[in-house]
């Protein structure tokens, strides 16, 4: 099993496309913080924006669109064996699938929790640099509902940041796996969370809508509003995050911890699926 993980760690540490991902996701971050530096110099935009490490880092990270770029990485990496042909010449080598599929996903986690540790780590410092406030501080009453920020425990909200991403390579590897294809895994890697998340909020609505025109019980209707807030709010939710905190969508503590055990489920979910997948497919091969 050593000497698969040797394998594609070495092909991952050899791929130049991981070096370019890795440093756009870097030069975005520090772009962005660059941006962030600029309005706590201006006196009429710093009380704006918060000068706490929460809300640098928060924005450092929503903003810099970390996800998209481990979508790609995920699918170049996950599809390149099939592109190539090189799979069945593993496949023929006798391995056991499940160590087959582990030394991959390990891999492919790897490179996604590289690129989003390194930005979390120079978004921090930054905010130590910028003289951010570490503590947490509940300032959503000081501005009007545009600019709620909640301030969390930087810390866990990194931890946060860092599963979101875990999570959300763990469902690009799946796609990737499921579709085989370079080009069409990076479209599906970027596009499904988003259609789901609509489709989940289009048939919470739908089902809202209807159990309150049959006049259903306040007690069942604030129910089932809370469950579709969770779903949600948390179906892979880096890409929303900045979306409800600009629209008072606040984060604390309790939704972070909240946010990190439901990124573990999905971590779980869709490496099992993975799992399910690669079986499947290799039985075709």
């Amino acid at each position: 099993m050593s000497n698969l993980f040797q394998f594609e760690f070495r092909r991952l540490f050899r791929r130049l496309s991981f070096y370019i991902c890795t440093g756009i996701v870097l030069m975005m971050v520090m772009y962005t913080l660059f941006t962030i530096g600029m309005t706590f110099l201006s006196e009429d935009l710093s009380d704006i924006v918060g000068r706490t490490a929460y809300n640098v880092v928060s924005q450092a990270i929503n903003l810099s669109n970390i996800n998209i770029i481990c979508a790609v990485f995920t699918a170049i990496f996950v599809c390149e064996d099939r592109a190539k042909g090189t799979i069945k010449t593993i496949y023929s080598l006798g391995y056991p699938r499940i160590q087959l599929f582990l030394a991959k996903f390990t891999a492919s986690a790897v490179a996604s929790a590289i690129m989003i540790f390194s930005a979390l780590v120079i978004s921090i410092l930054s905010a130590a640099v910028l003289g951010a406030d570490f503590s947490p501080v509940d300032n959503t009453e000081q501005y009007n509902s545009f600019f709620a920020y909640n301030s969390v425990n930087v810390f866990l909200y990194s931890a946060y940041e860092f599963t979101m991403v875990m999570a959300l390579q763990a469902f690009y590897f799946m796609m990737s796996e499921l579709i085989g294809k370079t080009g069409f895994a990076v479209v599906a890697n970027i596009f499904t969370p988003a259609l789901v998340y609509i489709f989940l909020a289009i048939i919470f609505g739908f089902v809202y809508g209807s159990l309150s025109a049959l006049e259903v019980s306040e007690d069942i209707l604030k129910i089932l509003e809370q469950i579709a807030t969770y779903f949600t709010m948390y179906w892979l939710p880096t890409m929303f995050t900045s979306i409800l905190t600009l629209f008072g969508g606040v984060m604390d503590d309790i939704s972070c911890s909240i946010g990190i055990f439901i990124n573990f489920g999905y971590v779980i979910l869709f490496g099992g699926l993975a799992l399910l997948i690669t079986y499947k497919k290799q039985v075709k091969n």
